[in-house]
């Protein structure tokens, strides 16, 4: 069930850097109870030719 479909932009984390970042629209931090400072665990899982992301708040 889809509960939510945003598109986000990937930017660099700071200048020089490999890493980048990208936003959590407030929507979704609303319903997953994410505040500014809380950590969040990303699982990606990819089969049958599909990549799905998960994001979850780390209690």
């Amino acid at each position: 069930m889809k509960v939510f479909e945003y598109a986000t932009k990937v930017s660099l984390a700071r200048p020089k850097s490999k890493s980048a970042r990208t936003t959590i629209p407030k929507e979704v931090m609303q319903f997953l109870d994410i505040e500014i400072g809380d950590s969040v665990n990303w699982v990606v899982e990819y089969q049958n030719g599909e990549t799905e992301v998960k994001l979850k708040k780390v209690e």
